[in-house]
């Protein structure tokens, strides 16, 4: 069964006004948007080649997106596969680049859970979570919480890709960071 993007260009208002309305209970410091005007051009770069890659509807391979191709924001992407172990549903960073470990520390080919001590980690597999069940990007905005970022704000855009055997387990994230914004 073909991976089938949901939405495109404005997105669906009603999944992102229930994610943004989970966030707010939960305390996320982030807000879900898919106007997909974005702050970074970098960040319009990376939208416009998962749009590229999903053309006719189908969600993108992870092989769509080789180095060369994300050359120009390599340094700020993170990639997550989200997988099943032993009953649990584990996220396992798979590429980090250089800004994003500059921030968080190295987090290639650990859990999410691992990197993100603490309530951090069931946050991101929230935004990993919702790119993937609703088959759709996301741009999300706010402020970081986590200790190693507290004096950081960013922007990042959240986008489903499939594995080598066409199942919705990947995600292409690009990170750019910017001072907090009060």
């Amino acid at each position: 069964m073909p991976q089938t993007v949901t939405s495109r260009g404005t997105g669906n208002a009603s999944v992102v006004d229930t994610l943004n309305e989970h966030g707010r209970r939960t305390g996320l410091p982030f807000r879900y948007d898919t106007k997909f005007i974005f702050d970074h051009p970098e960040l319009k770069f990376l939208h416009d080649a998962w749009m590229d890659k999903a053309k006719g509807g189908a969600l993108p391979f992870r092989a769509d997106f080789d180095m060369q191709s994300l050359k120009p924001v390599i340094s700020n992407i993170m990639i997550v596969e989200r997988h099943q172990e032993e009953g649990a549903t584990l996220y396992r960073v798979r590429l980090a680049g250089f800004n994003v470990t500059a921030v968080f520390g190295d987090m290639n080919g650990q859990l999410l859970d691992e990197a993100l001590l603490g309530k951090f980690a069931p946050r991101w597999q929230l935004c990993v979570d919702a790119a993937l069940d609703f088959r759709q990007p996301f741009r999300l905005a706010g402020n970081f919480e986590i200790a190693q970022a507290s004096y950081l704000g960013g922007e990042i855009f959240i986008a489903p890709m499939r594995n080598a055997a066409g199942q919705a387990t990947m995600i292409l994230c690009g990170i750019y960071f910017h001072s907090k914004i009060d």
